[in-house]
């Protein structure tokens, strides 16, 4: 699921994609009073590879 930082914002997007990868719906909207102008966002986890053959 990814995530898009918007940064004069103050907000986080958070995104579910398609099968295809095609299109993104927005999922929900993060806001939070203690951010300061995000501007970086890390999520770390594990990704395996399925081959589609």
């Amino acid at each position: 699921m990814p995530y898009v930082v918007q940064n004069g914002l103050n907000r986080i997007g958070e995104f579910d994609l398609d099968a295809k990868v095609g299109t993104a719906t927005l999922r929900r909207t993060i806001t939070d009073p203690r951010f300061d102008v995000p501007t970086t966002a890390a999520r770390v986890h594990r990704c395996r590879r399925v081959d589609p053959r």
